[in-house]
């Protein structure tokens, strides 16, 4: 019988995927590197047990434990496009094709599944309160989004209701799982009116539309509390809201290139990374002052 290896203790640290093939992991104040990808490394994620995923462009899935040592490796028929970390150990991720995608599992044990296939591409990934997820992605161009929700074991389950007017870009859960948050919009929207930005209580199945952008939103991030929602898009204005009440708390102009990624940070600072590769910085809450770098 094979042995099976012990299970290393959660990890919390961050890391970076870097564009050249390589993954940079941070522990504490030390920046490790690690090999093993021959093509751009798109996503990587710390599960629950510790071990570290990581995806290229040419398909390769990489399973590594806390010390970096590969563990597994597995190839996809498409580009990783998205991994998300999953409560009960593994990870979910977005594979796609020239024509196709797919969305997958990769359990902490046991081989990688296929659970569902589209002829349109995956676009977001987002845990599920139960321990599942939520995948978004467009059906058609221009037409109505789609949020499905798989359980922990991978079966899929219903679509969220009512679906988005629009396909579905950024999709966003808050750390506790009680809430979700997706951006959509037409293609080429010229009013308010074809940008949604959706805020769903999972727990009572409640949704709040928030008016705010006038161009496509491309990144939605949670504090780690939950109690704030951080949206950012086209129209470079990042944007945040009070969770509970739906109600706009800042709205901040950004005078570079649109915002494409956000993070609040456990003091609650909000960070973000625009199209220009720049960072910036801004108060998480209203009474706060904003600096940039």
């Amino acid at each position: 019988m094979a042995r099976r290896r012990a299970r290393p203790t959660a990890a919390k640290s961050p890391f970076a995927a870097a564009d050249s093939g390589k993954v940079a992991v941070r522990r504490g104040d030390t920046w490790s590197v690690l090999d093993g990808h021959r093509d751009t490394v798109g996503w990587a994620a710390f599960d629950t047990h510790g071990y570290l995923f990581s995806g290229d462009q040419h398909g390769l899935l990489l399973r590594r434990d806390l010390q970096g040592r590969e563990m597994q490796r597995a190839v996809v028929a498409g580009a990783v496009r998205n991994i998300l970390p999953l409560a009960a150990g593994g990870a979910a991720f977005v594979e796609a094709a020239k024509s196709t995608s797919s969305v997958g599992q990769w359990p902490t044990e046991g081989p990688i599944q296929i659970l569902a296939c589209s002829p349109a591409p995956f676009i977001a990934l987002a845990p599920q309160m139960e321990g599942g997820f939520y995948t978004a992605g467009y059906v058609v161009p221009g037409a109505a989004g789609r949020i499905r929700r798989y359980a922990a074991d991978g079966a899929p389950q219903d679509d969220l209701t009512p679906a988005p007017q629009f396909s579905v870009a950024a999709l966003a859960a808050s750390a506790d799982g009680k809430y979700l948050a997706s951006g959509s919009g037409l293609p080429v929207a010229t009013t308010p009116d074809e940008i949604e930005v959706l805020l769903w209580d999972c727990s009572t199945g409640e949704r709040k539309r928030l008016s705010g952008h006038n161009w496509h939103p491309q990144c939605l991030a949670f504090s780690a509390d939950g109690t704030r929602l951080a949206t950012a898009g086209l129209d470079r204005r990042v944007i945040v809201w009070d969770t509970a009440t739906g109600r706009l708390l800042i709205t901040l102009t950004v005078d570079t290139e649109a915002v494409t990624g956000l993070a609040f940070d456990p003091a609650g600072t909000l960070h973000g990374v625009d199209r220009d590769g720049r960072f910036h910085s801004w108060p998480g809450r209203p009474d706060a002052s904003a600096k940039r770098r």
